[in-house]
Formats: C-alpha cells, structure tokens, sequence
C-alpha cells in the first residue's frame, strides 16, 4: 500500500525497501489528485498498471477460468505468509514497512467487529486511505469478510450511529 502523498523519494524507497516491481493505480485517481507526474517518476523504477487498462488485459478465456474457479483462490497462502506491507511517512528518515500477514489482517478485522455494531445489511464507507492501518483493516477487510456492500450500492445509511 503507498502513500502517494509521500512524495517521489519516500515512495522510491518504498517500492526498494519491499521489491516493488508492480504498482497497480487508477488514471482517474492520479488525475484528481494532480499526481501524474509522480506516477510517471514511479514508473523509472517499477511497471505501472493502470485499473482502467485491465479489461484489455484480462481476456475472455480468463474471465471464464475465473468464473469456473468460483471464487477459489489462484494461489495457495499459509495464515503467516506476507498479505500486505504498510509504509510509515518516512517523516523521519526513509519509510519503514511494516509486514502483515493475512492471520494479521484478519485479527485485526476481527478486532474491530467485535466493538463495531454492524451486520451484512449495513453499508460501508470507507473514509480513511487503505495505506492507513485502520483504513486498510476495519475499511476494506472487515467489509469484504463480513461480506458488506459499498456505501455506493445504497443511498441511506445503515449502521448503528447513522441509523433512522
């Protein structure tokens, strides 16, 4: 997960620290956020895959191999095996990563469904960025665990403090 607010040497460093090779970001986004030129200094050092450019890369033939797999995963992983590397600011010094495995990831989903009052009925929107600790977990892995819909689905919300 970068920070793309970083700035160009603290997400060099990143994508070195961790062996980036691969960053996967969305046109749309760096066009909002004026970062185009970042994505571009990102690109001298790792391959930029753009979200908008994947219906052309994954085929029909893919897209059934994924329908006949069910939802299986492509790939086997272990409970320990690395699912995530979260970035400090580099505020002092260059960033440091912080590895989570998926038992980690999933702990912590867990953690915050025990104190978050919310069902598979409710919404979710996630206001924090997913290279935050908490955006990351209770934003985007505790909704898809629980199986929760996006906010986007649903025009009023339906958790327990925003409840009608």
């Amino acid at each position: 997960m970068l920070n793309f607010t970083a700035g160009p040497a603290n997400l060099r460093a990143a994508c070195a620290a961790a062996e980036v090779r691969t960053v996967v970001t969305s046109r749309r986004f760096l066009e909002q956020a004026k970062l185009g030129a970042l994505a571009e200094d990102l690109g001298r050092d790792a391959r930029v895959l753009y979200l908008e450019d994947l219906g052309a890369i994954i085929g029909t033939l893919d897209r059934l191999r994924g329908l006949l797999r069910g939802g299986r995963p492509l790939a086997q992983r272990r409970p320990d095996d690395p699912a995530a590397i979260l970035f400090t600011s580099g505020s002092e010094g260059a960033p440091k990563g912080v590895v989570l495995s998926h038992r980690n990831l999933l702990a912590n989903a867990a953690q915050a469904a025990a104190r978050i009052d919310f069902g598979r009925e409710d919404r979710v929107f996630n206001a924090l960025p997913v290279f935050h600790s908490f955006g990351l977990t209770a934003g985007l892995v505790l909704p898809l665990v629980s199986a929760c819909r996006p906010s986007s689905t649903r025009r009023r919300c339906t958790t327990a403090w925003c409840r009608d």
